[in-house]
């Protein structure tokens, strides 16, 4: 790097990186085409001939050590500041590179643009403004980073409007409060322009699998990326886009809150709890900005898929399996989230929710236990168990429909394709089926007079193999069988009808519009499922184990034989569930921390917010 164009000007960068993001963890050193995203600012800030140092600027948390000691054998200068003012750790960082303009970096923004860069920096110098921006009127692929004097920095340290605005964004004061400073503006690239709204910062695990596939288009080695290179691939494959497309942006006067998510999944429990709550968890961290941790018992199966999408989780200590509350009390003591969302069948009583909730919001997911005379806020399907209970004196704001069900993105506006000639039946008796009840399913599929394509589906801990590999050897149909599908609601589109164990498969379904039959696995699961008949988009069989195999032929029978029946029931399942259900949850719990936030923790929230929301 050469020196600035005045060499009484020292022009320095100072990167502000963390390892705690809030929404993804531990993303500045995420791999992107091979190397960590501060590697790609490193080299990219390294080809600014109007820099004369780079500084990182990080916290003085334990958890930011390897942070600081990776940027140190990248032979760059470190400092270390408080946590939560991020203007500190500048000022800091200005005052041990005594730099005279200072480029403010985010870690989080891996193709920033060294030309214009250097441009800002000239412009900075030779107007005499405080602070460099890029044409106002004209979106741009570029982000993260701004230059200002240090004059204007140490300006901001004594600011007391929107001061929270000053420490925890810094610059962004400068564009609150445009008559405290000058501002230079300077012209952009038009290969630059970003009418897509395109999002080239990391905030995410879906952004950073965004810019991995721009790397992988582009075929270029890490650091490379052109962004001139970069639009016209976005205008060439807008298809693209959609990879990170609903991750909003948190805006500077957004405080960041975080979900703790107490569920558990795996083994004879299935995962149907997990899968619902990352469908919540995906629309907390992507739409609403919130930073979300999961808290399980050790089922490997939950855990692996918790942590495959990018959420730490806190296992519970094996000696404490009977001590549910003193564990959760631990947990918001230790990680101080906004709102705790449950969705468990374990002893966890309403007492220790109670002692909670002056800490915290607690919200619960399909919870018709004791548990929700001390929640804030519940989410239900429209099951006739709830009308039979006692909701005297609960004052949680209770949310009931179909509207609520938490389904995955990938059930959103996806039309079945099924019509298929013969018939495609697809079977999923969910996680281990420890009831054997994927043998029942094939036997009364295989004996079936009338043609169709039998599709099995099994769940990771499935306990029959060698069952279903004896009756495979004389079955009368070619069965497809699939396991640890990896679009589940592409494979359930394809079928013209299922044969399913009720749970939430029955409202991926519906959502689908693929007309299902129901096996229940217990008597609470028969009465739900009697829910889903009488909003005409399921039919409900009876008990598990008490079923018999021509009783299930015969009514898949019936139903294959009756396509106008079905397409009622394709027509019933769209209307009901829309699979925005998650959305609306996050939004709702976001909602009620707000709220709470203005009620004042230790009043009345409930009653507060449900005013409020109302």
């Amino acid at each position: 790097m050469k020196a600035c164009l005045n060499d009484q000007c020292r022009a320095v960068a100072v990167i502000q990186a963390r390892m705690g993001s809030t929404r993804f963890p531990g993303k500045v050193l995420a791999s992107l085409a091979g190397q960590p995203l501060l590697w790609h600012l490193l080299s990219r800030l390294r080809h600014c001939r109007t820099l004369s140092g780079i500084v990182v600027a990080t916290t003085t948390l334990a958890s930011d050590d390897v942070l600081a000691e990776w940027a140190a054998a990248q032979e760059v200068m470190v400092v270390r500041g408080p946590q939560d003012d991020v203007l500190a750790r500048f000022l800091l960082a200005a005052e041990h590179s005594a730099a005279d303009i200072v480029l403010r970096v985010t870690a989080d923004a891996p193709l920033i643009d060294p030309l214009l860069i250097d441009t800002l920096i000239e412009a900075l110098q030779q107007s005499g403004a405080d602070h460099a921006l890029g044409r106002e009127d004209f979106p741009s692929l570029h982000e993260g980073f701004d230059p200002f004097t240090r004059t204007s920095l140490q300006m901001l340290a004594e600011v007391d409007i929107d001061s929270d605005i000053a420490r925890e964004h810094v610059s962004a004061w400068f564009k609150r409060h445009p008559e405290a400073v000058r501002t230079v503006r300077v012209a952009l690239d038009p290969r630059h322009a970003n009418p897509w709204g395109a999002r080239m910062s990391v905030d995410t695990p879906a952004d950073l699998a965004f810019l991995e596939a721009v790397y992988a288009a582009l075929g270029v080695p890490a650091g490379e990326a052109d962004l001139a290179e970069v639009g016209a691939l976005l205008h060439r494959c807008p298809g693209l886009l959609a990879i990170n497309a609903a991750v909003r942006q948190k805006t500077a006067d957004k405080r960041s809150r975080t979900v703790l998510i107490r569920c558990d999944g795996g083994g004879a429990l299935g995962l149907g709890h997990v899968v619902r709550c990352l469908a919540i968890a995906d629309e907390l961290r992507e739409r609403e900005g919130c930073g979300v941790r999961f808290a399980m018992r050790g089922e490997p199966a939950g855990v692996a898929v918790v942590r495959a999408a990018g959420f730490p989780v806190d296992l519970a200590p094996d000696e404490r399996k009977a001590a549910e509350a003193g564990w959760i009390k631990e947990l918001v003591a230790r990680h101080h989230p906004d709102a705790l969302l449950l969705d468990v069948r374990t002893d966890l009583g309403p007492e220790t929710l109670q002692a909670l909730r002056p800490q915290v919001c607690i919200a619960l997911l399909d919870d018709a236990s004791p548990r929700r005379r001390a929640a804030d806020i519940g989410f239900w399907p429209p099951v006739p168990q709830l009308e039979a209970l006692d909701w005297s004196g609960v004052e949680a704001q209770r949310c009931i429909g179909w509207e609520w069900v938490a389904l995955r993105r990938a059930f959103i506006d996806r039309p079945a394709t099924g019509a298929e000639v013969p018939p495609v039946v697809l079977v999923s008796m969910g996680g281990s089926d420890p009831a054997g009840l994927s043998l029942v399913a094939f036997e009364a599929v295989d004996g079936l007079e009338a043609d169709c394509q039998p599709l099995l589906v099994l769940g990771a801990d499935f306990r029959h193999e060698a069952a279903l590999a004896e009756r495979m050897i004389h079955a009368r149909r070619h069965w497809r069988i699939e396991r640890t599908v990896a679009d589940m609601a592409g494979l359930m589109a394809g079928a013209d009808l299922a044969l399913v164990a009720y749970g939430g498969t029955a409202h991926e379904l519906a959502a689908l519009g693929v007309p299902a039959l129901y096996i229940a696995q217990d008597a609470d699961a028969q009465v739900s499922a009697s829910a889903c008949e009488a909003a005409g988009f399921g039919l409900t069989l009876g008990l598990a184990g008490e079923i018999e195999v021509d009783d299930l032929r015969c009514a898949l029978a019936g139903l294959m034989d009756d396509p106008d029946r079905r397409r009622a029931m394709a027509h019933a399942g769209r209307r009901a569930i829309d699979a925005r259900g998650a959305a609306r949850i996050a939004a709702r719990i976001v909602a009620c921390i707000e709220h709470r936030t203005l009620a004042g923790a230790g009043e009345n929230f409930s009653h507060a917010s449900r005013l409020a929301m109302e």
